[in-house]
């Protein structure tokens, strides 16, 4: 069975040049896995929390899960997604300059700004 891996990435760049590289990066380093991408889910008639509820379930059947930050920062769905993928003992990676980050810390930075600068990765 193919293993499956987890695309999160800020809304701002579904269907974007950004979105389309970074598919190109993660099918370089993971040519064997089905990657899921949110972008291409059906989340008609679901409210945000329906939404980020469907993509938990998912995230907890991912063999690994690859974040993806929007101008340096990572905002509040990739933060969750990242949480659920922790909780769920899903593998995470954080996908930066085309380099893929196994040990990284998510710092808070401005919880009213949902959509950017919600928080910030930090490599170690």
């Amino acid at each position: 069975m193919k293993k499956k891996l987890y695309y999160s990435h800020s809304i701002r760049t579904y269907g974007t040049d950004k979105e389309q590289e970074e598919l190109k990066q993660i099918r370089e380093k993971f040519p064997k896995h089905k990657i899921v991408n949110p972008t291409d889910m059906d989340f008609t008639n679901l409210n945000g929390q329906e939404i980020m509820n469907k993509c938990f379930k998912i995230i907890s059947k991912m063999d690994i899960l690859v974040a993806s930050e929007y101008s340096g920062c990572i905002g509040r769905g990739v933060t969750d997604e990242i949480q659920a993928a922790h909780e769920a003992g899903v593998e995470t990676l954080l996908l930066r300059d085309g380099k893929f980050f196994p040990t990284f810390v998510v710092i808070s930075v401005d919880h009213d700004d949902w959509a950017i600068n919600y928080a910030r990765c930090t490599v170690k």
